[in-house]
Formats: C-alpha cells, structure tokens, sequence
C-alpha cells in the first residue's frame, strides 16, 4: 500500500466514532480511504444507511479543518509509522485473528515484518513479588533466545516482562501494545519504561495519536497482545481479571496458554491455577516455552560468560552460586570494600545477573 492511502486510513481511524467495520464500509463504498477524504471535502461522499447519520459531519469538519496535515506532521516529528494489512511490514500472524487492526500506529527501534517468534506475557496489576520476578526472569531468557516478549506496558506483570526482556540487551526484545495512542505513555508512570522500550523494541497501537486510554478499549488492545503471540504465559491472575480477555483471544485465535503456577492459598494465583486445571501448558522456565515450538530452542539462551566480568564480579558471582548470601556474608568472604562491593552488587542486579530478594539476601540467576 502506498505511503498516501496509509496515511489517508489513519486520518480515517482518527475521526471520531469511526470503527472497523464503519471503516471498511466507506472505503467499499468509495473506493479508498482517499478517496473517503476527498469525497467529505468536496461534499460528494457516497454514503451508506449502514452508518450512524451523526457520522458523516464528522468526517466533512475533520476534513475540511486541516486534521490530515496536522497528523500527517505529528507522525514525521516523532517518527510514528502507519501499516495496514496490505502492507508487507504488517505481521502476518496479526492478519489471522477476528477483525485485525485496520490501522497499526508503530513507534520505536526495529522492523515489526521481522516478528518471528513471539510469546506474550501478562497477569495482575496487583501482583506478588513472585510473579515480577519470575516474568522478569523468564522474558529475559526468551529475548536472549530471539523471541519477542509482548505485553500491555500496565503495572505489575506487564511492567516485569518488559524490564526482562529489555535486560537481555537484544534487538526487539520486546512490543508494548497501548490501548491509547502510541505518542504519550500509558500509564503515565510508565514514562520511562516507555522510553527504554523505544529503544529495545517498538510501542504499537490501533487507537489514533493523541487518544488517551479509555477502559473499554482495553479488551480490543488484549486482542492485539493475543494476536501477535504465538503462545500466552500468564503469570498470575486472579478469578475475575483482565488477563481473562487475553486468554480468550488467544484460544480463539488457537495460541498456546502458558501458566506459571501460583500459591493455592492466594486469591491472586486463584484464576492462574483454575487455568491449569482446565488444561493449560505448565511452565516454570523459558526452556518450558521455547521447547513447545520447532527450532526455537536452537538458538542457545546466553550464559553468564566468565570473560565478561572482573575478578571481583567473578567472586561475587561464584559465591552466590552456592548460595543465596546478604552483603554482610559476602564482605565476610571476599573481602571487598563495602562500598565497592554494594556497587558491584547494583550493577550485576542491573544486568539481571544477580537479584535482590526480600529478606536482603542476594540470589544468583542460573543460566
């Protein structure tokens, strides 16, 4: 698809109370999207009774008031690109769900036609300790595997996943999927995770730039996370939750469900767990993943390589692989300076070499 009509069906998504189904209905009717747009300003769009009546002087003032140039600049100035189904950029595995995006607003680091392998990660806002960590842990070796990591960009899992997967320090690690608009983060408190997604992975959206995110846009957004996935893990989620709706995308669209199990006692882990009865995919590690699907466990998962640390690093690691230890306990062992071995410490947790649990210990992540 050219550049123009591209550009003609996002200024189409913008106008207010347009949908797919409406979308598709005037460009039937006139031909393409231009077309829609030439037609409303010269009075002369062929309508149809399919369509609400309030809809037509929507799209003749959104025309007539300069709102294609104006998007068509905000995209050029923070570097947005717009893909339709034609279009070759567009992920094929996307076309295959019911009522794919008609407009796919994109923004960030990397080429979304080169999505190959990708597994979806997502649970409670509210989650446990347990559940960032072993999202963190497993996005990580996902992305070090070449898979994509997708999610929401929300609190809690969402957030995990893409930290993980961004620590893996590979080439589009991971896809946030909005439910408002790909130009601002959301939520806001997200603003820098926002950021460091844009550099390790891209921000997608099928709302129109400027659109904050409204709740009940927020099932269509979990048709996307489903839909670009090959397979859903889920990391927690309680009996009654958002994560439902992405569950259910995904077994309409024939996506594999991966559980990691939770506490039975937890009446966050109480949904998670109903999963698992009803059959889904245990997994307790990225190995448990990647070996569900042909060749993706080719690609070795990246090991801790002695050669890439000092021999101070070198100590810190090899003691906590024998054990989870408090700074205190490791100051007793090496015998590193306080302050440098703290900073040792914050940098290996950093580089999702080590992590810090609650009871002040540190832990090694075995590779």
């Amino acid at each position: 698809m050219n550049e123009s009509e591209a550009l003609h069906r996002a200024w189409l998504k913008s106008v207010r109370g347009m949908t797919n189904l409406r979308m598709d209905i005037l460009i039937e009717k006139n031909g393409s999207a231009k077309a829609v747009y030439e037609r409303s300003k010269g009075g002369e769009l062929v309508r149809s009774n399919a369509l609400p009546n309030a809809l037509y002087p929507e799209l003749t003032r959104s025309s007539m008031a300069g709102e294609l140039d104006s998007l068509h600049e905000t995209l050029d100035k923070l570097n947005i690109s717009v893909y339709c189904p034609e279009d070759t950029e567009y992920p094929f595995i996307l076309k295959e769900i019911f009522d794919p995006p008609r407009v796919l607003f994109v923004r960030g680091n990397g080429a979304l036609s080169s999505l190959s392998r990708s597994i979806a990660i997502v649970g409670s806002r509210n989650c446990s300790d347990y559940a960032k960590r072993l999202s963190k842990r497993i996005a990580k070796r996902l992305a070090e595997a070449g898979v994509t990591v997708v999610s929401g960009m929300a609190l809690g899992v969402d957030a995990a996943a893409h930290e993980g997967a961004i620590s893996s320090g590979e080439p589009m690690a991971t896809i946030a999927v909005l439910a408002s608009g790909v130009d601002t983060p959301s939520p806001m408190e997200h603003s820098r995770l926002y950021s460091r997604i844009l550099e390790h992975g891209l921000v997608i959206s099928e709302q129109p730039i400027g659109r904050p995110a409204l709740a009940g846009d927020f099932p269509p957004r979990n048709r996307i996370i489903a839909g670009l996935s090959s397979g859903v893990l889920v990391a927690e989620a309680r009996k009654k939750s958002g994560t439902w709706h992405t569950i259910n995308f995904a077994l309409d669209g024939g996506r594999d469900i991966f559980v990691l199990p939770g506490r039975v006692e937890d009446p966050y882990c109480e949904g998670s767990n109903e999963m698992l009865r009803e059959g889904a995919i245990l997994a307790i590690k990225a190995e448990d993943i990647l070996e569900r699907y042909e060749g993706w466990n080719t690609i070795p998962i990246k090991s801790a390589k002695d050669a890439l640390f000092s021999d101070e690093e070198k100590s810190v690691i090899n003691c906590l692989k024998e054990a989870d230890l408090t700074a205190d306990e490791l100051f007793e062992r090496i015998g590193v300076p306080m302050n440098r071995l703290l900073s040792l410490l914050t940098k290996l947790a950093l580089q999702g070499i080590i992590e810090r649990k609650s009871c002040m210990e540190y832990h090694y992540i075995n590779y």
